[in-house]
């Protein structure tokens, strides 16, 4: 799942305004889905028409028909650091506890993660961050929790654990599982001290693991592709997979990538990708290579922290104003181009090419053949 690791300077990224068409959904302080030092951060997601948002009070959800409540679906006493939503099965992670229903949250089953890691537990970060969870898309049963640094897996719905060896080190960690393979397992373990981690990826249903990036690539989150299981984006910094191989991961030549906290597909155009720093929207139209800026919540919202999209609707959850809806087709969606001198060119590997010859470019953010 998405679990995102919380840096608390975030907060004080400063740049300049721009306005579009918001509707606010509410969610405000009140029920306490604001943004707190050493906490994890408020994650949105969308399932069966509803749209779902973590708080320090529990899961919360909202009928996207129309309806303007938001409804309670699992109650919990700390932060949620991530969840999961299959249908009627719903399942959440905290700290300290694990929460699992398969009646969408009418019956819950609470899990400690003493039982969890059987005791075998380092010792929690200081960012706070609780468990992420990665749950099979198709068999809600199977699922990992990686907390501090440390993964289980259970393939009876949490009866039984067994702790994972040699999947990386990090005191903060995710892995999900790819929904068009699910014996392709991608995932993250960060130093949260020093913004140091690795990629890591299991190509055999999770039997082994293997890492990416010399301890310099820094992750929030793993983004599979809607429609072809060979391509992965791995965002905080932007790294995409194209080829299904752990060897050839490009980094993005955009700046400011590394500051992208969340990340997801335009459910019309898989080319179209749209994900957020601390105050700026931003849209990619070449499958996550390149980024421009569409929009700017300065003096909105402190910070923006997750996103989550349906239709033609992107749903931004704020660190201090609640959940606001923005409407893709009213919001003014021309990319802005900083640099209005000569044109800046990348090639293929995200290399910055002065003098392009014949071959296929990026150019503002689109593929551009040169020479024909």
């Amino acid at each position: 799942m998405k679990t995102r690791v919380f840096h608390f300077f975030l907060l004080l990224f400063f740049v300049q305004g721009a306005m579009a068409q918001l509707t606010s959904l509410g969610l405000v302080e009140e029920v306490h889905c604001a943004v707190k030092p050493y906490a994890p951060l408020p994650l949105l997601e969308v399932s069966d028409n509803y749209l779902y948002a973590s708080t320090s009070k529990g899961l919360y959800r909202y009928a996207l028909d129309g309806s303007d409540e938001w409804e309670q679906v699992i109650a919990t006493d700390e932060y949620v650091s991530d969840f999961a939503v299959r249908g009627d099965t719903v399942i959440v992670s905290t700290v300290n506890q694990l929460y699992i229903s398969y009646d969408g949250g009418t019956a819950v089953n609470t899990v400690t993660m003493e039982r969890i890691y059987d005791g075998f537990l380092a010792e929690i970060s200081i960012d706070g961050k609780g468990a992420g969870v990665g749950v099979h898309p198709y068999n809600a049963k199977h699922m990992y929790v990686a907390h501090s640094g440390v993964v289980a897996y259970t393939g009876d719905g949490g009866l039984t654990w067994s702790r994972i060896k040699d999947v990386g080190d990090g005191s903060a960690c995710d892995l999900s599982y790819n929904p068009l393979d699910t014996l392709q397992i991608v995932g993250y373990m960060n130093n949260n001290m020093y913004w140091t981690g690795n990629i890591c990826m299991s190509l055999d249903g999770g039997k082994s693991f293997e890492s990416y990036g010399d301890g310099q690539v820094y992750i929030m989150g793993i983004l599979f592709h809607p429609t072809d299981k060979n391509k992965v984006i791995a965002y905080g910094d932007i790294y995409y997979m194209t080829d299904g191989s752990l060897e050839n991961w490009n980094r993005s030549p955009s700046a400011d990538t590394r500051t992208l906290m969340d990340v997801v597909y335009d459910p019309y155009d898989p080319e179209i990708l749209y994900g957020i720093t601390a105050t700026r929207v931003k849209r990619s139209t070449d499958g996550g290579f390149t980024w421009s800026e569409i929009y700017n919540m300065q003096g909105i919202a402190t910070s923006l922290v997750s996103i989550a999209i349906h239709d033609r609707t992107l749903y931004l959850c704020t660190s201090d104003k609640g959940v606001y809806a923005l409407d893709l087709t009213a919001a003014s969606m021309s990319p802005l181009i900083e640099d209005e001198g000569a044109p800046v060119y990348y090639d293929l590997q995200g290399r910055k090419v002065t003098n392009p010859t014949r071959g296929i470019y990026i150019k503002n953010g689109r593929k551009v053949v040169i020479g024909q």
